[in-house]
């Protein structure tokens, strides 16, 4: 528990930070503690409750946290907008575990503006991902493409970076010998003309 690690015969006097334990979350763990029965109550959102038990390190409440969770099959646009929560907290494991959720919602957030602002580490992490629901590899190549051109200028220092999360060793030769030609739009051209892309086709064909 939190609290154990206060000097004995001292006045206890706690901070809790408020961007990982929220005066909701806290009350509900103050009430779960003081029942019986270890039973939730009050108004509080499973992200803010999980934020709250790590912090806290209540590993009782934490277990059914994820037990409420796994119960209620999160999946899809729910696991987005969970995740999207998850964003005011300092909880990336909790995070990355509703990515893994998205599945068959993966072109649908693709298509939003919410993807493309994105954080680059967020992105990644979502192209990496082996469960996305996508029909070909050319789909997560293209996801890609999308989030670096919303902001060009700005995110094509991070290009090669992105690059490395598409499984080119899964995309189809003709798709391959595309990107190896040279292309109108400024973008994709300076993607394809990339040493590292260049590498990455090369070693697909091998």
């Amino acid at each position: 528990m939190y609290f154990r690690g206060y000097g004995e015969g001292k006045t206890l006097t706690g901070h809790l930070p408020v961007e990982m334990v929220t005066p909701t979350a806290f009350h509900v763990i103050y009430n779960w503690m003081l029942d019986i029965k270890k039973s939730r109550k009050g108004d509080c959102s499973i992200v803010e409750l999980y934020s709250a038990a790590t912090f806290m390190k209540v590993n009782e409440l934490l277990d059914l946290v994820f037990d409420c969770f796994n119960d209620s099959c999160v999946s899809g646009s729910q696991a987005f907008g969970l995740f999207m929560e998850a964003l005011n907290f300092e909880i990336r494991m909790f995070q990355i575990m509703l990515l893994s959720r998205i599945e068959e919602f993966f072109l649908p957030l693709v298509a939003s503006k919410e993807f493309v602002e994105l954080d680059f580490y967020w992105v990644r992490e979502l192209l990496s991902i082996q469960s996305v629901g996508v029909n070909s590899e050319i789909e997560i190549f293209m996801s890609a493409v999308r989030w670096l051109s919303h902001n060009w200028p700005k995110r094509k220092a991070q290009m090669e970076k992105l690059m490395e999360c598409v499984r080119f060793c899964l995309l189809p030769p003709p798709f391959l010998r595309f990107l190896q030609g040279e292309h109108n739009t400024l973008i994709l051209n300076s993607i394809c003309q990339s040493a590292k892309v260049k590498e990455l086709v090369n070693k697909a064909f091998v």
